[in-house]
């Protein structure tokens, strides 16, 4: 199995990965040429989904056109098989793969995992290629404030956008968005088996972020295609938006709470001086059941149909 290791510097620390020959053949030729090219210098992670991934891969217009060009074509998808120690189909917290928009679609664009899955890996085109084996904390620590893209967020970032008019979409309307400076290669070398070919083991587990689950996952490609994912849609391109329940200290929750009560209180004392003024006009404050206070909103309404029959 031939190793290559990468390390990019991004604008919260280094990260430092490893792709796998034998995990993905076609997806490992790729990445390679990739990361020889620097097609990843000044690259946006623009999409930044804590406890689930964290994407990248749409070029900076900094990057030469010929290279931008170069890897608008697609490659086959690789097989989805075992692979040093790692069940076909199930991702590890940092496990690198390409997303994709359906079958054989792979061409530039990325994800990190953030956390351990069976939901991911279930697409064609999701098949691991590495994964980060130091710096995680660094990728933990990207700017995660904007939420989901444009296709799930209106006020989410538009891929779009992003590639036509490039980073200087993102400084104007996503300034907070962490990046990629540049990613340099420490070369490939045969794994811990013996040189290409040899098996090697798996990867040391990377330490867990101290999150909360997501009840729902979220997508990875922008709406065009994806995985089953737990507890998500409709076709096997399926899409999971998280539903975060309102803290009884949330100030839009407190604040909706008091206007209920304000607003409840407004319509109790509405119905007091209507009732109040009908009992007033027929009793005359003296004596006699009308003139006497009402306990009840019972009694009230049934003063109110006596008077209609009158």
């Amino acid at each position: 199995m031939t190793t290559l290791v990468v390390t990019c510097e991004t604008t919260k620390g280094p990260f430092t990965a490893e792709f796998y020959s034998e995990w993905a053949p076609l997806g490992y030729e790729r990445v390679s040429q990739l990361f020889q090219a620097s097609f990843f210098d000044d690259n946006v992670l623009y999409r930044v989904l804590p406890n689930f991934l964290t994407q990248f891969g749409v070029p900076s217009l900094s990057v030469d056109a010929s290279i931008r060009t170069r890897f608008k074509s697609k490659i086959n998808d690789d097989p989805h098989v075992p692979a040093s120690g790692i069940p076909a189909n199930t991702f590890k917290r940092g496990t690198i793969s390409f997303a994709g928009s359906g079958p054989n679609s792979r061409t530039a664009d990325m994800f990190i995992s953030y956390a351990d899955s069976t939901h991911l890996g279930n697409a064609d085109w999701e098949v691991p290629l590495g994964i980060v084996t130091e710096g995680m904390e660094n990728v933990d620590a990207l700017y995660e404030k904007y939420g989901d893209i444009s296709a799930f967020n209106p006020k989410g970032l538009n891929q779009n956008k992003l590639r036509n008019q490039g980073n200087a979409y993102v400084d104007k309307e996503f300034p907070n968005l962490d990046r990629i400076v540049s990613c340099s290669t420490g070369g490939a070398g045969g794994g811990a088996g013996g040189g290409a070919g040899g098996a090697a083991s798996a990867p040391a587990a990377v330490k867990p972020r101290s999150a909360p689950a997501r009840t729902q996952p979220l997508d990875v490609y922008g709406g065009r295609g994806m995985p089953p994912l737990a507890a998500a849609p409709i076709t096997h391109h399926e899409r999971d938006k998280v539903k975060s329940g309102a803290s009884v200290t949330d100030p839009m929750y407190v604040l909706a709470m008091v206007t209920f009560g304000v607003a409840l209180f407004a319509v109790l004392s509405l119905v007091r001086r209507l009732y109040g003024g009908k009992r007033d006009r027929r009793g005359g404050g003296g004596g006699g059941r009308c003139g006497s206070p009402v306990s009840s909103l019972d009694e009230r309404f049934m003063e109110v149909q006596g008077d209609k029959l009158l």
